[in-house]
């Protein structure tokens, strides 16, 4: 599955791998370095490898019923009676059978950005996201904001924009598994 980032993943020099039957970014050169940008400022990634869900009805219910998947799941609200979550791809039955029938797979309906180190959540002040987009907080220093994919490669580019002096870098799928391994961004 080609995923809504892919073009300015590209553009931007990354190297692209297939996981789960999606094209992810892997690396943009150097997977230490791009670690580093994450450990000192920020870094963005292509989180296109996860699922995400979208529940409606009773909302409450629902998100209080996948507490027990516990940290392999979050979720935002994203109106009165719409949430939004996101799992690891691996854990998307789970998700769904703990969510039950008021709860649909929405991943190609999303492009998926993390903003991951000190510096994200200056970065997501500063950034003018669209009123479609659902920021959710992962655990730590780890965000992702989710925008309708059309809006995916806008989204992206606005971050590095609006990021520059807040020493944006791009970063891999392969950096971000393996911050997220060791736990050096969780708090």
């Amino acid at each position: 599955m080609i995923g809504p980032l892919e073009s300015v993943l590209y553009r931007d020099g990354a190297t692209m791998v297939e996981r789960h039957g999606r094209r992810v970014a892997a690396n943009f050169g150097a997977r230490a370095g791009e670690e580093a940008a994450c450990l000192k400022a920020v870094g963005i990634a292509d989180r296109s490898d996860r699922t995400t869900l979208e529940v409606r009805g009773d909302v409450d219910a629902a998100l209080l019923a996948l507490a027990t998947i516990g940290e392999r799941a979050w979720s935002s609200y994203a109106g009165s009676e719409r949430a939004v979550v996101r799992c690891e791809y691996e854990d998307t039955a789970a998700c769904l059978t703990a969510l039950g029938a008021d709860a649909r797979d929405a991943t190609r309906e999303y492009a998926a950005i993390a903003v991951v180190g000190p510096n994200a959540e200056a970065l997501l002040g500063e950034a003018d996201l669209p009123s479609a987009g659902v920021t959710l907080h992962e655990t730590g220093l780890f965000w992702e904001i989710l925008v309708p994919s059309a809006l995916g490669p806008v989204v992206w580019d606005q971050l590095l924009e609006v990021g520059a002096p807040l020493d944006v870098a791009c970063v891999g799928l392969d950096a971000i598994e393996n911050l997220s391994a060791s736990k050096r961004l969780r708090a």
